[in-house]
C-alpha cells in the first residue's frame, strides 16, 4: 500500500509539473491589429489609418522615396479613438514610388508610450500578437505596416 500510495504522489506531482510548464509556456497574448492608407494631392502625403493600439499610444513612421535623390522624413502619430493621421509635405520629391513604414512598439528614441502600452503588451512588447507584429530580436516585438503611393 505505502508503495502504491507513493506512486501516485510521483504521478500527481509529475503531472501538476507538466501542467505548470504547458500554461508558462502559453502566456496569452494580446493582439495588435493596424492598417492604413496612404494617398499624393499635390505636395501631401497623407497617411490614415485604424489599429487597435490604445488612445494616447505613439506610433512611428518612416515615409521615403524610392527612388533617387533617396529623401527620408521620420515622425510620430498619436492614436486617438482607434484612429492616426499625418501629413508629410512632399515638395521636391522625385516622380515615383514613395513607402512610409508604420511600427507601433513600446520603447521609442523620443518619445515615451503611456503606461496603459506597457501594461497591455509587455517592456518590449512581447506579449503582442497578431498578422502585422513581428520579432525585432530578443523577445522585442513591434506591429509593422508598409504603404505605398505613386508620386506622379
Amino acid at each position: 500500500m505505502k508503495r502504491m500510495t507513493g506512486y501516485a504522489a510521483a504521478l500527481l506531482i509529475a503531472g501538476l509539473a507538466i501542467f505548470a510548464s504547458v500554461a508558462d509556456a502559453e502566456t496569452p497574448g494580446v493582439p495588435v491589429t493596424l492598417n492604413g492608407y496612404s494617398a499624393i494631392d499635390g505636395d501631401d502625403l497623407t497617411i490614415t489609418g485604424e489599429t487597435s493600439a490604445p488612445d494616447g499610444a505613439w506610433l512611428i513612421f518612416a515615409t521615403y522615396s524610392v527612388e533617387k535623390p533617396r529623401i527620408r522624413k521620420r515622425s510620430y502619430m498619436l492614436v486617438k479613438n482607434g484612429r492616426f493621421s499625418a501629413q508629410v509635405n512632399i515638395h521636391g520629391w522625385p516622380t515615383g514610388e514613395i513607402e512610409t513604414d508604420i511600427h507601433f512598439q513600446t520603447m521609442l528614441p523620443e518619445r515615451e508610450q503611456p503606461a496603459i502600452v506597457f501594461q497591455k503588451y509587455g517592456a518590449k512588447g512581447e506579449r503582442m500578437t497578431g498578422k502585422t507584429v513581428v520579432q525585432e530580436g530578443e523577445a522585442y516585438r513591434a506591429a509593422v505596416i508598409e504603404l505605398r503611393a505613386y508620386n506622379p
